[in-house]
């Protein structure tokens, strides 16, 4: 439990170029969706990938609330977690509890940029812009230490700030790296 939640705390306090991007979205690599009416959110995590409970889930955001850092402008507080049994892969929802809400100005994204890439070190991130329907979402890459984040960030029609990690060990990232994208093509806001 300890490293899960060191790991969530990594991932949640890690945190350009405009280039097309597509993603295919194949209803057999998708485990049912997740609903969550406060963001606006449905998401289909990667099949093989099941949610936290709720108690765990209550558990790591209280654990995360009383940490050191939990205050910063780019903190996100969990929403949803998935994980695929007996392997270090995860997936985290969160949002940003701590900003104004609304659209994301170039000045909050280069802040939240330059605050990734502190966090990141050594490690390589690539920033792009990408269009899921009609969403504007920022989208990062983060590699190293035998890791793959890929990081989404946006805001939905309810307003409100959302990152998505997909965190997937560099050993399993060729079999899942279809079903990430595809669970990123099947991303529905309202």
């Amino acid at each position: 439990m300890r490293t899960f939640l060191a790991m969530l705390f990594l991932v949640l306090l890690t945190t350009s170029c405009s280039q097309e991007e597509t993603f295919e979205v194949d209803p057999a690599m998708l485990a049912p969706f997740e609903r969550d009416e406060t963001l606006g959110l449905r998401f289909h995590p990667p099949a093989g990938f099941q949610a936290a409970g709720r108690s765990f889930l209550e558990e790591a955001r209280g654990a995360l609330a009383n940490a050191e850092g939990s205050d910063g402008l780019y903190f996100t507080v969990p929403r949803m977690l998935f994980a695929i049994p007996s392997t270090q892969a995860r997936i985290f929802v969160g949002e940003f509890p701590n900003d104004g809400m609304g659209p994301i100005d170039e000045a909050w994204w280069d802040g939240y940029l330059a605050a990734a890439r502190e966090k990141a070190g050594n490690f390589a991130v690539k920033d792009k812009e990408i269009t899921l329907g009609d969403l504007p979402v920022r989208k990062l890459r983060i590699e190293g230490a035998g890791w793959t984040n890929d990081r989404l960030v946006f805001v939905t029609p309810a307003g409100r700030r959302v990152q998505i990690d997909y965190l997937i060990p560099e050993d399993m990232a060729e079999r899942l790296d279809p079903a990430v994208r595809s669970s990123i093509g099947a991303l529905e806001v309202y």
